[in-house]
């Protein structure tokens, strides 16, 4: 259910900043949620990249 509530939040983060360039919005999760997948696809979807530490199966956050 956590997850859920970040991920409304960030939603609503996505449209305060709908007018900034460079702006990119990621959940970072301590573990994979039960439906990664899904998870996946559903952040995608909205722009968000979900993301957790490195090694662990799953994408890593690499910031420039």
């Amino acid at each position: 259910m956590r997850l859920r509530r970040h991920l409304a939040q960030l939603v609503v983060y996505s449209d305060d900043f709908r007018d900034r360039d460079g702006v990119r919005l990621v959940l970072w999760v301590e573990r994979a949620p039960q439906d990664e997948e899904r998870w996946m696809r559903i952040c995608a979807g909205v722009r968000i990249v979900l993301v957790r530490p490195a090694g662990r199966r799953g994408p890593r956050l690499r910031l420039k």
